[in-house]
């Protein structure tokens, strides 16, 4: 007959909880059910095997020989005799003393490390040989105690490694573990004297939690912060520290399942810290209760699984540790976060509790728990993924500037907040993202130093990353239009400047003067003098003034004199956004917040995916601009059936715009309108012109109608509609 038992005491959180439930399946399944298995809920571990709860308890009490944990490499030991702990010294000859048969395995380990300490009698040469005396400890050693060692420490061609689950060695800054363990040992079960009466109301705590029964003083190390002790610990000054020793005593032997991964993983892994079972370098984001100075130790990505297991499948589990991003080990906290959203682990495994190991009262770590993140597949996610290269290399920097050192946090922040932050990833999440990387790329580019050794960022897919950004908002889509224009390719009415020069300069983008970059795929930094625009300071200036220099590198237009080509393949916009844009209606901040940003991504954008925006809804965003609808046409280069010059604008119009000449580029363009297509209705340029900010209106003509509207332009134009063209799609 099988029992299930539901282990209250035994939960995800805080870390000493957790690792209760596995020394219970541990400790059952090695020495008396080999079948029992056990499983997470929400709030406990359901344990089910042959044993009743009478006879869990009774295993407990009166049949449980505890796991040999000793450290004779540590001073707090009290394994050398003369110490400065005579508690610690008390309890290891009371063990080594007692005669119950359960604890033959713990007395023969005492022996082994009493003999290896007696050839270091004194603190000097104990100190000089710690690295010899662990070596010697893992070759000498009963086999009993192999997995002890194991779990605290291994020993690598660059010295001693230790796993941040049992601090360094079994030391927790001035607590030494094994000690302590020998000391609730000997509460919990007496070593020669009976145990404590106290110890079945404990047992019963620690494993159902429903006993309320006092707890002794004594350090609970890092893994239960709540019952720490110290300053804020209750309502008096410096409240104690509170243990319930069964609980002590299950949770150390619960670590001892993490030494299957870490003698596996560290033989060959150059990342010590990785090597270690589901443990990675820490992240401060997504961990509230961090601030960005605090020193942490790492963090703890403890498993939560939902399929009965056996205790020999659940060390299987920690030998894999499968917490993989990017084809490798999870190294950071936010690579751990995206490999459980992209299903990088093992089957089974549905949620995974998250503790970051914290520097706090004094030197003491502490293992705070930092939220739960539940297993689920968020495709998206992993899109972050083609920026790791470019972000590891700026990570490599020693001593980075402070600026760095915040778009990167801001970076992490916003990753984090993609991959574990509510029901669904939000737009927000990955447009932070991405004003974080542009504002890294920014301060790369502003510094010479860094420009020489970190190209800028890589273009990312505009397919992929365009529906997770948009928002929904006219911003966004004047933003995306100008971001998506390209220098126009193949073009047979245009051919290379009469300047020279022009047949071997690289006639930049948009996202070229944007970034100071060159190139279409594989961006480099743009050599020689470049223009320099700041879009987040004032979005029409730098739109102009790339307006300006674009017209002056571009082609010129043959059968025109002095007409030059515009940038193509941009998004198409709605003539109401351009409007809008034009007469001040839109927030320009926050343009120019996302025109930076969504240079990041390819240039162009597939027809179907091309945003569309309408202001029906928003009547205080209509505007009629005069300026803007007769000089579309021209600077788009509005071709037609009919038409008998090309409309293309002068290259010296925008910077006549700039400069307040509005009504004598209105001129130019209703000439040239007239030259190619025939008479237009009347017009006065004068009043066309009038009130019309110039930079504005240059900024405007960047953006990118869609071809029916500038054939409604055009209509809106001329005297004579019969050159109308066939019925479009645009």
């Amino acid at each position: 007959m099988r029992f299930t038992h539901l282990l209250k005491g035994c939960r995800p959180e805080p870390l000493g909880r957790y690792l209760q439930g596995l020394g219970v399946l541990r400790l059952v399944g090695e020495q008396a059910d080999i079948d029992a298995t056990g499983h997470w809920t929400d709030t406990a571990f359901l344990l089910t095997a042959c044993l009743s709860q009478d006879e869990l308890i009774e295993f407990f009490l009166d049949r449980y020989a505890p796991t040999p944990m000793v450290a004779p490499w540590n001073k707090g030991s009290g394994l050398r005799r003369g110490s400065k702990s005579k508690a610690a010294e008390q309890a290891v000859e009371a063990a080594e003393t007692s005669t119950q048969v359960r604890f033959k395995d713990l007395r023969a380990a005492i022996v082994v490390a009493r003999h290896i300490l007696a050839d270091y009698p004194d603190n000097e040469s104990f100190e000089a040989a710690k690295e010899q005396i662990i070596t010697r400890a893992r070759s000498e050693m009963p086999d009993s105690a192999l997995a002890c060692i194991d779990a605290a420490v291994a020993v690598t061609g660059s010295g001693p490694v230790y796993p941040h689950i049992l601090g360094t060695g079994f030391n927790l800054g001035r607590l030494d573990l094994t000690a302590n363990l020998l000391l609730h040992l000997n509460e919990a079960l007496g070593f020669r004297d009976p145990r404590d009466p106290l110890s079945r109301s404990w047992l019963m705590d620690a494993l159902y939690g429903t006993e309320v029964v006092p707890k002794v003083k004594a350090s609970t190390g890092q893994y239960d912060p709540g019952h720490a002790g110290g300053m804020n610990a209750s309502t008096l000054d410096g409240g104690p520290s509170l243990v319930n020793p069964w609980a002590f005593i299950l949770q150390l032997e619960g670590a001892l399942v993490f030494a299957s991964g870490v003698a596996r993983r560290l033989g060959s892994s150059r990342n010590n810290v990785a090597a270690m079972p589901f443990t990675v370098r820490t992240t401060a984001s997504g961990a509230a209760h961090l601030s960005e100075q605090e020193t942490t130790k790492g963090e703890l990505w403890l498993p939560l699984w939902s399929v009965p297991a056996t205790a020999t499948e659940v060390r299987r589990l920690f030998s894999e540790a499968r917490l993989r991003w990017g084809g490798s080990t999870a190294t950071r906290g936010v690579d751990a976060a995206r490999a459980v959203t992209t299903l990088g682990v093992d089957r089974g495994v549905v949620a995974f509790s998250r503790h970051v190991i914290a520097e706090r009262l004094g030197q003491n770590p502490l293992a705070v728990p930092s939220g739960r993140v539940p297993v689920r597949l968020r495709r998206r996610v992993g899109l972050t993924g083609a920026l790791d290269g470019w972000l590891r290399r700026l990570r490599r920097i020693g001593n980075p500037p402070g600026a760095i050192r915040t778009e990167l946090r801001a970076i992490d922040e916003a990753i984090m907040a993609a991959a574990i932050g509510g029901d669904e990833s939000s737009t927000a999440d990955f447009q932070a993202m991405l004003d974080a990387i542009a504002a890294l790329e920014s301060h790369v580019r502003s510094n010479q130093a860094l420009r020489d050794e970190i190209p800028p960022a890589p273009l990312l897919d505009a397919s992929s990353w365009v529906p997770l950004l948009d928002d929904q908002t006219l911003e966004f889509a004047v933003a995306r239009s100008v971001a998506s224009a390209d220098e126009p390719a193949g073009d047979p009415r245009c051919r290379a400047s009469d300047n020279s020069r022009f047949n071997t300069v690289w006639r930049p983008s948009i996202r070229d003067y944007l970034r100071g970059t060159e190139g279409r795929r594989a961006l480099k930094w743009a050599i020689g003098p470049s223009v320099e625009v700041d879009v987040e300071r004032s979005v029409v200036d730098a739109l102009c003034t790339i307006h300006v220099a674009h017209a002056t590198n571009a082609r010129r237009v043959d059968g025109v004199a002095g007409a030059v080509t515009v940038m193509a393949d941009a998004s198409w916009l709605p003539r109401e956004a351009i409007e809008a844009f034009a007469a001040g209606l839109l927030d320009d901040r926050r343009l120019g917040r996302l025109v930076r940003f969504l240079a990041l991504l390819s240039p162009g954008l597939p027809e179907a995916n091309r945003p569309q925006r309408h202001v029906d809804d928003q009547p205080h965003l209509n505007a009629v601009i005069p300026a803007w609808r007769l000089l579309a046409p021209v600077f788009h280069a509005q071709t037609r059936s009919g038409i008998t010059v090309p409309l293309a604008p002068d290259r010296g119009w925008p910077s006549a715009l700039a400069r307040g000449a509005v009504e004598s580029v209105v001129r130019g363009s209703l000439n040239r309108i007239r030259s190619g297509l025939g008479p237009t209705k009347a017009l006065d340029p004068k009043a066309v012109a009038r009130g019309v900010d110039g930079k504005r209106l240059a900024a405007a003509l960047l953006l990118t109608p869609s071809p029916r509207t500038l054939n409604n332009l055009v209509d809106s134009l001329i005297v004579d509609a019969r050159l109308r063209p066939e019925e479009e799609t645009a």
